[in-house]
């Protein structure tokens, strides 16, 4: 790939819905629409996440795309849209509703814990079986924490600490893929 321009953040301009920077930067060849930052944060997660259609449909439309990139917490573009035409767009385009994050939620499991219903009701569609297998402690947990904020997330590390205890897996291992829920 050729060098990235320094001058120009290309994840900045993918969260402000910034088409012709992101053009720039991809046609350029220093990024590819699933290119991670230093959090694994993509072009494609932050056009899914505000909504940006326009920028969306450029992104899914690249030749070799990955529209399962996952950041650090292995939320997919599907984990963290906001929208239900994005949602829509990204499955179109064979996003894959099955794949889990970090906290073992499908992307219709991440969207009902954060309560974005309409979209987890389409994801649930989408693929059935994922959904259904989620954890809906975990689900609660989320649900909580987005109503309750600061004390109610102490509450839902606690909670996802204890579950990922008793499936054997280490606490600091388990706690830093949670640095942002």
């Amino acid at each position: 790939m050729a060098a990235y321009d320094t001058q120009t953040n290309v994840w900045t301009a993918a969260s402000d819905g910034d088409l012709a920077t992101v053009k720039r930067c991809i046609e350029s060849g220093a990024h590819a629409p699933h290119t991670p930052d230093a959090q694994g944060y993509t072009c494609l997660h932050a056009a899914a996440s505000y909504g940006h259609h326009e920028l969306l449909q450029y992104l899914i439309a690249r030749p070799g795309v990955n529209l399962n990139c996952g950041d650090e917490d292995g939320d997919t573009p599907l984990h963290v849209v906001e929208d239900v035409e994005s949602c829509r767009m990204l499955l179109a385009a064979g996003a894959d509703p099955s794949k889990r994050n970090g906290d073992g939620l499908s992307p219709a499991g991440n969207a009902r814990g954060e309560g974005r219903d309409a979209i987890a009701d389409l994801l649930a569609q989408a693929h059935p079986a994922a959904a259904a297998a989620d954890d809906v402690a975990v689900i609660a947990a989320r649900r909580e924490a987005a109503a309750d904020g600061d004390e109610a997330m102490e509450k839902l590390e606690l909670s996802l600490n204890q579950l990922s205890e008793a499936a054997g897996v280490p606490q600091e291992e388990s706690s830093n893929k949670r640095a942002r829920v």
